[in-house]
């Protein structure tokens, strides 16, 4: 009987050059890509599905770290040495030179690089840049002045509005009886609105969503996350709003918030994961806010990552790949994302694929030789298991 590690050693060589696969999920087909395409593939025997699930883990960081490091450290296994680049890091300078890297390295079809390019080149440093279907079914790359916030969408659908009005609850809304005013301003104006808010109870979402989708109401629930990184995010918001956040640390009820403090900005777009808004009257508020933040970061380096994400928040540059909804947007989309990061990491980080790759097998080999499995109620060492099978 093979090994383990034969076996998984063979699966990998014989997928290793695999770009794209394709897969069934329920009704539809979805297309992998590259790492993608060996996280669908499982194991049965024990040692196989232990030593797999560690490669992919180290695959999985490895490709978080710096883009197509994942994709390398699989290919580690399929040559026993790492494939290196064509091309050393710090010799992809050129335009010409990242483009033959995302086509030969990263994989990108020559559209879909050319998309990349575009989309970079409108991108400033502090810029996000987002993926969505064209509504039109065409392809083309926009910049727009906003200011872009990590958020979580509670309904299906992508949102446009044009002057809503922003309202930042930092807090939980429990019951429908907390936010009646709001809903019954909302309806009876039929003006746009968005609460942002830390959560809210099932029943609420309900009361809202069965009133958004009959049409009588228009005002969209979006969550803030309550961690680390998101902790002052609704003051951003608020401040690119031109309002304030009600707080019950300031002594505010939800149920007191005044219809004539709500604020009204220019533009919003909520995406699954982000909110970008745009809004002219509040740029002197923002610049005074921006420079309060630069001091932060020079008197307090211990959070400055946590201050630079706020910063790159409240910095108005916004770019959007919209793609065309055809049969090929699956594909094009992952190639756009996965294009995007790489030159992203090029341009912010000093990290070397290669290197990265080689650290992380380093890693799983020192992770396999302490890992045990369950041999029929015997623990017997993984590299001694997978070796002996």
């Amino acid at each position: 009987m093979s090994s383990a590690l034969e076996d998984i050693k063979i699966f990998i060589q014989q997928n290793v050059n695999v770009s794209n696969s394709l897969t069934r999920s329920g009704d539809d087909f979805v297309v992998l890509r590259n790492l993608q395409h060996f996280f669908a593939k499982k194991f049965k025997e024990p040692a196989n599905v232990l030593l797999y699930q560690l490669i992919l883990d180290n695959a999985a960081r490895a490709e978080a770290k710096c883009p197509t490091a994942g994709i390398k450290f699989i290919k580690r296994f399929a040559s026993s040495q790492i494939v290196k680049s064509d091309q050393g890091r710090s010799d992809i300078q050129t335009r010409k030179s990242i483009e033959d890297v995302l086509i030969k390295e990263v994989g990108l079809s020559k559209y879909c690089c050319a998309i990349v390019m575009e989309a970079i080149s409108m991108a400033s440093l502090g810029s996000k840049i987002s993926i969505k279907k064209s509504a039109v079914n065409r392809t083309f790359v926009e910049s727009t002045n906003g200011y872009s916030f990590d958020t979580k969408r509670l309904l299906p659908q992508n949102l446009r509005l044009e002057k809503p009005k922003v309202i930042c609850i930092d807090g939980y809304i429990e019951s429908v009886s907390e936010i009646h005013h709001l809903l019954e301003h909302f309806a009876e104006s039929k003006n746009a609105g968005l609460l942002f808010v830390r959560g809210m109870s099932d029943d609420v979402l309900h009361t809202m969503k069965v009133n958004i989708d009959r049409g009588t109401l228009q005002l969209y629930p979006v969550i803030v996350p309550f961690d680390a990184d998101n902790i002052n995010t609704l003051v951003d918001i608020a401040v690119v709003s031109g309002g304030d956040v009600i707080s019950h640390l300031k002594g505010n009820l939800i149920s007191s918030i005044e219809i004539s403090d709500i604020r009204q900005v220019d533009h919003a777009v909520v995406n699954t994961s982000h909110t970008v808004i745009r809004n002219v009257s509040s740029q002197d508020r923002v610049s005074s806010h921006r420079k309060f933040l630069l001091k932060q970061l020079e008197e307090r380096p211990e959070i400055d990552s946590l201050l630079r994400n706020r910063i790159k928040s409240i910095t108005s540059s916004y770019v959007e790949v919209s793609i065309a909804a055809d049969m090929n947007f699956l594909s094009n989309s992952q190639q756009i994302d996965e294009g995007i990061r790489y030159v992203m990491s090029l341009i912010n980080s000093k990290l070397n694929p290669d290197e990265v790759a080689e650290q992380y097998h380093e890693i799983f080999n020192k992770s396999v030789k302490n890992l045990a499995i369950d041999q029929g109620g015997i623990y017997t060492s993984c590299l001694d298991a997978i070796i002996t099978q």
